[in-house]
Order: C-alpha cells, then sequence, then structure tokens
C-alpha cells in the first residue's frame, strides 16, 4: 500500500479523511488491493460498513453526470469511489455469508429501479442489428463482461455510471439518451 494510504484504516472518520485526500493513483491502488486488505479479519464488519456508509455519502452528494469525460480528474474519482464501494459491499456481504452484489447495487444513494427490458430492447436491438452485433459482440465492443451487456438488455440490472457511459460508446450514441 501507498505511504499516504493507511495499513489498518483505525476508524471510520481517518478513512473518509484519506478518501478525500487520495491521489487516484492511490485510489486505484486500494482498488488493487482491496480485497487482500479487507479480508483481515482484524477489521471489524461495522467498521467496514461505516467506511462503506461514508463512501455512498460520498456518492449520493454528487450531482449525477450525463457525460463521462475520462480526462475530468474529479469524475474519475467518482468512479474510483463507486469501486471503492463496490469492494467494501462484497466483503461485508461475503461476512455475511451472502452472495456478492453487483456494483449498481452497491449504492443506496441512488434508486435501484431498473427499466423495463422492453424499453431496452426496443432502443438498443435495432442498433445492434445496424451493426450486425450479436450481444457478445456488444459486450465485446463496450468492453464490459457478457452478463453485464446481456443483463441490461434483460432489464436485470441498473448499469453505474462507467458501465453506461461505456454502452452508450459502444453502441455511438449519447449516454443520456440509453435507457437507464
Amino acid at each position: 500500500m501507498s505511504d499516504n494510504q493507511p495499513e489498518t484504516l483505525p476508524s471510520g472518520e481517518e478513512f473518509d479523511s484519506w478518501l478525500m485526500g487520495a491521489t487516484l493513483d492511490e485510489l486505484e491502488e486500494f482498488i488493487r488491493e482491496a480485497p487482500q486488505g479487507l479480508s483481515d479479519r482484524r477489521l471489524p464488519q461495522e467498521f467496514l460498513q461505516d467506511c462503506k456508509a461514508r463512501v455512498d455519502a460520498r456518492l449520493a452528494a454528487e450531482p449525477e453526470s450525463t457525460v463521462l469525460t475520462m480526462s475530468d480528474p474529479h469524475q474519475m474519482r467518482i468512479l474510483c469511489w463507486e469501486q471503492i464501494a463496490e469492494r467494501f459491499q462484497a466483503e461485508i456481504k461475503f461476512r455475511s455469508g451472502k452472495a456478492a452484489i453487483s456494483p449498481q447495487d452497491s449504492n443506496p444513494g441512488k434508486s435501484t429501479d431498473v427499466t423495463a427490458p422492453n424499453e431496452r430492447e426496443r432502443f438498443v436491438r435495432p442498433i445492434l442489428e445496424k451493426k450486425a452485433w450479436s450481444t457478445f459482440q456488444f459486450a465485446l465492443e463496450a468492453d464490459v463482461d457478457f452478463h453485464t451487456a446481456n443483463d441490461y438488455l434483460n432489464g436485470k440490472n441498473k448499469p453505474n455510471r462507467t458501465t453506461r457511459a461505456r454502452l452508450a460508446k459502444a453502441l455511438e450514441v449519447p449516454v443520456e439518451k440509453l435507457p437507464k
């Protein structure tokens, strides 16, 4: 872990302070190392839940962006926070004996309603047909897992900002036009 990242994350407040002051490189390093670091049983589940709640609060306070700009450091920081929230949620679920949830379920500050699959299908299928793409090819072009693309089309998930941006880019449509 980097010198600026706390080794033991002794309190939720210290984690929150680190979260706000960490560089993008430090956030990305935390994301890479989180599966090992968060599985340390010396970290109580209440601590993990407190840190997750703090990340969620930061994310909930951010306005929903309709255009993802990878060159914007603030948007990249938000994407890192989303991934950190996912890592915390996965460890919390694992410890409680439940399967890890999908990334789009990890942000309770946002609506979890999903769009009816027929709305997504009506919008996306003609584009896929015009491009002569299967769902698998759509997933490859969007750089997402097949199940992510398939579940999106079938209305089984609500993709996070990054995934929506990737899907929209692959389809060559503005992200705000892609059905949520």
